[in-house]
């Protein structure tokens, strides 16, 4: 086979399937979708640019079935009840496997060398997303101490705060405070909404793609989920932009 006929997997690529994204079937997260996808899109081009090798061939067959076997760990780690999270280390070994076979089908001549970088890019690509995958499902296994902050602050807030069916308009003192409590008024001490955006809004003006855990360094009355949430607020106002996935999102200020 010529290195032309080799080479045509780039004017024959095109999407092996419409599947569409499910969250109820990915997990209800895009991230496996997309490895998903690109899992089987080398599949399919491996079978392409193996189709004119001799079936004789060992490293035929081999590439083949690892190529399908990426489909099915993936597959199994998007049906497990569980965490997936050793079905997601199969799937990286396989990635491995098969890359190391591409390499060697190269040097062998078996396919040339556009089409096997161009597999184990894409490969390459695969491993990573499993990797983020995989730190960011052990991550969700963890209890983060924060909720309960939050709930503390809430209810320290609320003490200082009247009833709804004991409220005037005038200022009236609660029992355990030590003055006059106004309605709506913050606890003492506390950096109200306004002010925390403001905080926000300055420190993205003085630099970009900052962490949650960066905010949460200068604004101390709050937990970071709360941060979080103001935010994804200024997101949704178009103020703020954000990039990355959960704990790699960064923040920075819309131009």
């Amino acid at each position: 086979m010529s290195e032309n006929e080799k080479d045509n997997i780039y004017g024959q690529q095109k999407a092996v399937s419409n599947i569409k994204y499910n969250p109820v079937v990915f997990r209800n997260d895009h991230v496996v979708y997309i490895l998903f996808r690109r899992l089987e899109n080398v599949a399919a081009a491996v079978f392409l640019v193996s189709q004119n090798v001799l079936d004789s061939e060992t490293l035929k067959g081999s590439l083949r079935k690892l190529s399908l076997d990426l489909i099915s760990r993936t597959v199994s780690f998007i049906s497990s009840s569980s965490s997936g999270i050793d079905e997601l280390r199969k799937l990286l070994s396989g990635v491995l496997e098969l890359t190391s076979q591409l390499k060697i089908s190269e040097w062998s001549g078996i396919i040339s060398k556009m089409n096997a970088d161009m597999l184990q890019k894409e490969l390459r690509k695969a491993e990573d997303t499993i990797v983020q995958i995989i730190s960011s499902y052990s991550t969700t296994l963890l209890i983060d101490p924060a909720i309960f902050k939050d709930i503390d602050l809430q209810a320290q807030h609320l003490r200082h705060i009247q009833p709804i069916a004991h409220r005037s308009p005038k200022t009236t003192p609660l029992p355990s405070s030590r003055g006059p409590v106004m309605e709506n008024q913050e606890p003492t001490g506390f950096i109200k909404k306004n002010e925390r955006r403001d905080v926000i809004l300055k420190l993205l003006a003085e630099k970009n793609n900052l962490s949650i855990k960066d905010f949460a360094g200068v604004i101390k009355d709050y937990s970071e989920k709360t941060i979080q949430r103001e935010l994804l607020a200024l997101v949704e106002e178009g103020m703020v932009k954000k990039q990355g996935e959960r704990r790699w999102s960064t923040y920075s200020l819309a131009r």
